[in-house]
């Protein structure tokens, strides 16, 4: 049997690992290469976190990513993966979104702690814990290093026999059979997979237009001042999330990497076209950055920008994955809408696609494409609201 995975992004990559582990015969292209500078898997680092409200399907697949991960790294986890904990912030009552998740994340041997604001704030001087009234630990959460992740994970797949190859994939979503074209020449394979981020609902635009977008978030590194370096690094911050639902949502990281302190914001209004649109900041965005570190880390207020980067999110409408067969095509499978939160379940993903296409194990639901059928639930994973089509 022969499979063909269009995309070496984390999904499209472990996805073609884990069925060459099953044996099967694994070949996998990508336009421009594992985490490169256009790729959604692209960058310097994401956050692993398994708090996720109610979603137990999140927590379960990002719990078995870590042991996957784990088993990637294997004796150089630090040259991937920075285990810093996370901060919780929340400046409503209303904490849900990590209690809901505290049962489960036990379950699974994970640790989520509440803690006391008065003790937060003398463990943590560098942050101004103003309006916060609620704040829990996460002890297991971290950093990945996303674009050298993508990298080792091409590695361990060719390790195992599985051929790579760049290429640009064309698809005829209008014939009534399947035909892939990789730089103009047919591919034939078994089955196909197609795991491209954004450019997914441009090979199977009937299929997915409708029920995804493309948003852009910009990621700001600050400059930290040589003398308070030693509070801003991982040894003295964890990664943090300030989560208010009545502005966009930041989120950021310690020091890591000489790369400065890291901060983004989960806003998915502006719609980004990743062939054609600059990928320059929106300096309408970095403003209100710099407002909110003058509130939440007023030890960093006038801190220079050292760089920025462009993060294009995958959504589906309802902030969940899709990831199902294709309606039309039975030999092909699509994996999308990651919504800016998939990166670290990578590994567990391709693993459930692998079981399933191999041995038959369902998807999850949540991720099949018939839920936007008769109405979408409009949000992040943070935030929702229901809206009818």
């Amino acid at each position: 049997m022969k499979i063909t995975v269009v995309g070496a992004g984390v999904w499209g990559t472990s996805t073609a690992y884990y069925l060459r582990k099953m044996g099967v015969q694994v070949e996998l292209i990508d336009m421009w290469g594992p985490g490169n500078v256009r790729s959604g898997s692209g960058g310097a680092s994401r956050i692993i976190r398994l708090v996720y409200g109610p979603d137990d399907v999140y927590i379960d697949l990002t719990a078995r990513s870590f042991h996957l991960w784990n088993d990637l790294f294997q004796k150089n986890a630090k040259d991937y993966y920075q285990e810093t904990g996370l901060l919780w912030l929340f400046s409503q009552e209303d904490d849900s979104y990590a209690a809901d998740s505290k049962r489960r994340i036990e379950a699974l041997g994970f640790e989520l702690e509440e803690l006391d604001i008065t003790d937060t704030q003398l463990a943590y001087p560098q942050i101004s814990l103003t309006g916060i009234r609620k704040v829990y630990f996460e002890d297991k959460a971290g950093i990945l290093y996303a674009s050298k992740c993508c990298e080792l994970l091409l590695q361990r797949f060719q390790e195992i026999g599985g051929h790579y190859m760049t290429g640009h994939a064309t698809v005829d979503e209008q014939s009534s059979d399947f035909s892939l074209l990789i730089n103009g020449k047919k591919a034939v394979s078994d089955q196909y997979i197609f795991a491209c981020g954004p450019w997914t609902r441009n090979l199977f635009p009937g299929l997915l237009k409708k029920y995804t977008y493309v948003s852009k978030q910009d990621v700001y590194h600050f400059v930290i001042p040589p003398e308070r370096m030693r509070l801003f690094d991982t040894s003295h911050l964890p990664v943090w999330l300030d989560y208010n639902v009545e502005s966009p949502l930041y989120y950021g990281m310690p020091m890591h990497l000489a790369k400065g302190f890291k901060i983004a914001y989960d806003d998915r209004s502006e719609i980004f076209n990743p062939d054609q649109d600059d990928r320059l900041p929106n300096l309408t965005h970095l403003t209100k950055a710099r407002k909110f570190i003058d509130h939440r880390f007023p030890l960093l207020t006038q801190a220079p920008v050292a760089y920025t980067e462009v993060c294009q999110y995958d959504n589906s409408l309802d902030g969940h994955f899709i990831v199902d067969m294709h309606p039309q095509f039975k030999n092909v499978l699509v994996m999308t809408g990651s919504s800016g939160h998939g990166f670290k379940m990578g590994p567990a993903l391709g693993e459930t696609v692998s079981r399933h296409l191999l041995k038959g194990s369902p998807l999850p639901e949540q991720f099949r494409l018939n839920r936007f059928l008769n109405k979408s639930v409009v949000q992040s994973q943070f935030i929702q609201k229901e809206k009818k089509h």
